[in-house]
C-alpha cells in the first residue's frame, strides 16, 4: 500500500482570471511494484507524455513522444521499485495524478 506522507495546501485553478482557491494535494511514496495500479500506470504514462510533449522535463529528450516510448520506460522503473532503494512519490489532487 503507498504511503501518505503530507498533505500540502497550494492555490491552483486553472482557469485564465480565475480567483486562487485552495487545493489539497497529498504526496504518497510507493515502494512496492504491486502498489502500483493499472490506472496509476496509466495515469503516469499519461503525465509524462504530456510534459515532455510541451517542452518539460520528464526525461525523454526527444518530444514528441507517445504511448510506445514512454510505457516500457514507465514499467521497467515500476518494476523495480524497492522500499531499500528505489521509490516514487507522487502527488495527487484528489484522485488526480498532479506530478
Amino acid at each position: 500500500m503507498p504511503q501518505q506522507d503530507d498533505t500540502l495546501e497550494s492555490a491552483h485553478d486553472a482557469r485564465p482570471g480565475a480567483p486562487l482557491a485552495p487545493a489539497r494535494i497529498s504526496l504518497a511514496q510507493i515502494s512496492d511494484p504491486r502498489d502500483v495500479t493499472p490506472g496509476l500506470r496509466r495515469q503516469l504514462i499519461d503525465c509524462w507524455i504530456a510534459v515532455t510533449n510541451a517542452g518539460g522535463a520528464a526525461g525523454f529528450p526527444f518530444p514528441p513522444v507517445g504511448d510506445d516510448d514512454v510505457a516500457p520506460v514507465a514499467d521497467g522503473l515500476l518494476g523495480r521499485l524497492d522500499a531499500r532503494n528505489s521509490r516514487l512519490v507522487i502527488a495527487r489532487s484528489g484522485e488526480a495524478l498532479a506530478g
